[in-house]
């Protein structure tokens, strides 16, 4: 899951940060959950928190990453990767006039269980 963090941050030119951030610069918040790991595949679902000054902005962003990273088809974008797919998010402003823009991603990769 790390080799996802510098794409993140080639293809969107903003720093990508885990957990939470205490600025209201434009950046990338992530949060990467486990689902399931059989042993031959895992899942995770990727949390990601675009924080922009526009709406506009962030579908510029979510469309850089969405590009990158969502399979099309049987291809791969990502060496041992399996699967990226986009499975729900949504929007919000806050209070400060800063847009949040939810993106959950699930990827499936090959298993580190020995």
């Amino acid at each position: 899951m790390e080799r996802i963090i510098p794409i993140l941050e080639q293809e969107t030119n903003l720093p990508v940060k885990p957990f939470g951030i205490d600025s209201l610069d434009e950046c990338i918040v992530y949060t990467m959950v486990p689902q399931t790991d059989d042993g031959a595949v895992q899942t995770w679902r990727l949390e990601l928190r675009l924080i922009t000054k526009t709406l506009a902005r962030a579908d510029e962003l979510k469309t850089k990453i969405l590009s990158a990273l969502v399979n099309k088809g049987d291809s791969q974008k990502i060496n041992g990767i399996l699967n990226c797919e986009l499975n729900g998010g949504g929007c919000m402003e806050d209070p400060n006039g800063t847009i949040h823009t939810l993106m959950y991603l699930y990827i499936t990769e090959k298993s580190e269980v020995k």
